[in-house]
């Protein structure tokens, strides 16, 4: 079976070879945070991204309007932030026996393709809100 999600997926990440020297755009705001700075999207591919791997990844689509709905921004401390509005599903497995009343738990695991644990260290920021 699979679980489907329509989220932002954001990727965080410190890149200290960047240097911001403008900060004329300052219109995205986190709580406690730097204000953060619009990049062009072209930049991209001129800079190092960590590689994510989704495990028991399905699909991954991004959603589109007239164009990809992602962004890309930097702030003062050199902290890079890009986001993608993002259709993501994953395989669960999943066991019926005691339907109607059985509970399911899946688990949504992102990591490194390429880099051991404790050179690219993933945390989420999702907190389900419970009522």
């Amino acid at each position: 079976f699979s679980v489907t999600l329509n989220a932002y997926f954001i990727v965080k990440w410190r890149d200290t070879r960047v240097i911001v020297t403008d900060n004329f755009n300052q219109s995205l705001h986190q709580d406690n945070s730097q204000p953060l700075t619009a990049l062009n999207l072209a930049i991209l591919k001129d800079l190092w991204m960590p590689d994510v791997e989704i495990r028991n990844l399905q699909s991954f689509q991004t959603h589109t309007i007239l164009s990809k709905l992602e962004g890309f921004w930097v702030d003062d401390e050199q902290n890079l932030m890009h986001a993608l509005a993002s259709r993501i599903t994953f395989i669960c497995p999943m066991r019926f026996n005691s339907f109607p009343m059985d509970v399911q738990v899946c688990t949504f695991q992102v990591g490194s393709f390429n880099y051991a644990m404790d050179k690219l260290i993933f945390t989420d920021e999702f907190i389900p809100v419970k009522e």
